[in-house]
């Protein structure tokens, strides 16, 4: 089942579910509800996921086994005093939504789940029955999300996504959540785009990143498929996973369960369990490890080739040092042509952690002086979380140090690179999935030679 970020309307929902309010909690939901359009796609997706849950259990044959011994009644969990007090005697004996949902089975399920709902979903008994929506749906939008069907038409991204449609986020702290209809939810991250197949039962990441929650398929239904240029995902049944799609380079970690992978040829690459993270080359090189920690401390190797994926800028070999040089390219956050260095995309491993304490440090030079600036996206330790922020230094390359063209030194505390739009709103330790050095349209003839982050004493 998929969880609300807000643990408060999550119990909400459930206790709703269980027709367990209190009149005050119940007056506290429908104010939510009837305040916030996201909160009551949040109730629908529920409603869904009971009535998946009511399927699989009407589906599932009950084994022979004689009648149990009736059991002790469980102890009721304890309560506030005012919600016991306010609660009438004759709830303590109804069935609740979720038992009766799951004694009517599947089809009056649905039937229940679409009158239950439709006080504020606006949905009655005549409507299609939720469980016939087989549809992948978005929630969770945050920042600048885009939807195109199969010919390029951008759609709206408050209805079902057609089969061949392509979801793209862009700029930082841009995410959404594709839901399906047995409860799986996709978590696509900043900068990322996916593509769905032909059928709901296959979804292309195309570049990003993504965290997935996958459940087992409705009755009759199939399992989710994940794709990128080099991998096939299947077996993710119960699995939660990461997925990173990068220039010539795809990044698998599993966090629960496990899956199998195979390349598009239909070559075997083996099973990844829970813990492991499975690097995959376009040249068909594979390597798997145990699922790395994000360390306090880390420092850019230039005297080796730049990591498979690095996205922009390159390394150019100097008589004194190696250094990394940006290149112009177009940037589609900022819609124009930039200099600028960036990284691969880590978010499954991170790069590093950091707390407002953390120093960093970078050691460059340029031809000219000018406006820059160093950029750490930063996500939470909870890889499935969408949520992410930018630490930044908006500065002067080259301000107050010699105009000869030799090395100078920036460092600075992380806590310092919070005074910007895009700060995380989330608290530390945060880790950094990718960095970035933008000098915007001017060549300053940036030179970066060292990158080091260092923990606090």
């Amino acid at each position: 089942m998929s969880t609300h970020p807000d643990t408060r309307f999550a119990d909400l929902l459930v206790r709703y579910w269980d027709d367990a309010l209190a009149p005050a909690e119940a007056e506290e939901l429908e104010q939510r509800l009837a305040a916030d359009p996201a909160a009551r796609e949040w109730l629908r997706v529920f409603a869904l996921q009971v009535v998946a849950a009511a399927e699989l259990r009407a589906a599932r044959p009950a084994p022979e086994r004689p009648a149990p011994e009736r059991p002790a009644p469980e102890r009721p969990a304890p309560e506030r005093p005012a919600a016991a007090a306010e609660r009438a005697p004759t709830e303590r004996h109804k069935p609740s939504r979720r038992r009766a949902l799951w004694s009517l089975g599947g089809g009056l399920a649905a039937a229940v789940a679409a009158v239950a709902g439709g006080r504020w979903l606006g949905t009655g008994p005549s409507d299609p029955a939720p469980a016939a929506d087989r549809f992948v749906r978005l929630t969770a939008i945050r920042g600048a999300v885009v939807v195109r069907g199969a010919d390029g038409a951008e759609l709206p991204t408050d209805g079902a996504v057609p089969t061949g449609s392509t979801i793209a986020t862009n700029g930082p702290g841009a995410s959404v959540v594709l839901l399906y209809p047995n409860g799986t939810n996709v978590t696509l991250t900043e900068d990322s785009a996916v593509t769905l197949g032909p059928t709901d039962d296959r979804l292309r990441l195309d570049r990003g990143a993504l965290a997935a929650d996958v459940q087992p398929p409705l009755v009759s239904g199939s399992a989710l498929t994940l794709a990128t240029s080099e991998t096939l995902i299947t077996s993710a049944t119960k699995a939660v996973v990461t997925l990173t799609q990068a220039v010539r380079l795809t990044e698998l970690g599993v966090q629960h369960g496990s899956v199998s992978v195979t390349a598009p040829g239909g070559r075997w690459l083996g099973a990844v369990n829970g813990g492991e993270l499975l690097t995959v080359r376009s040249d068909g090189e594979c390597r798997k490890q145990a699922h790395p920690v994000a360390p306090d401390e880390y420092a850019l190797d230039l005297t080796r080739p730049l990591p498979a994926g690095w996205a922009v800028g390159r390394l150019a070999a100097r008589a004194d040092r190696p250094a990394l040089v940006p290149e112009f390219w177009f940037d589609p956050f900022h819609q124009r042509q930039m200099f600028q260095i960036r990284s691969d995309k880590a978010w499954a491993r991170g790069f590093f952690r950091l707390t407002p304490d953390s120093v960093v440090k970078v050691r460059y030079r340029v031809a000219r002086p000018g406006s820059g600036q160093v950029c750490l996206c930063v996500r939470t330790p909870d890889v499935r979380s969408p949520d992410t922020g930018m630490l930044e230094w908006n500065g002067h390359y080259g301000a107050g140090g010699a105009d000869d063209g030799s090395w100078q030194t920036l460092e600075i505390r992380a806590g310092a690179m919070l005074e910007n739009r895009y700060a995380p709103q989330f608290g530390y330790p945060w880790v950094s999935f990718l960095l970035i050095f933008n000098t915007f349209e001017t060549d300053l003839g940036l030179q970066v030679a060292e990158f080091r982050v260092t923990a606090p004493n």
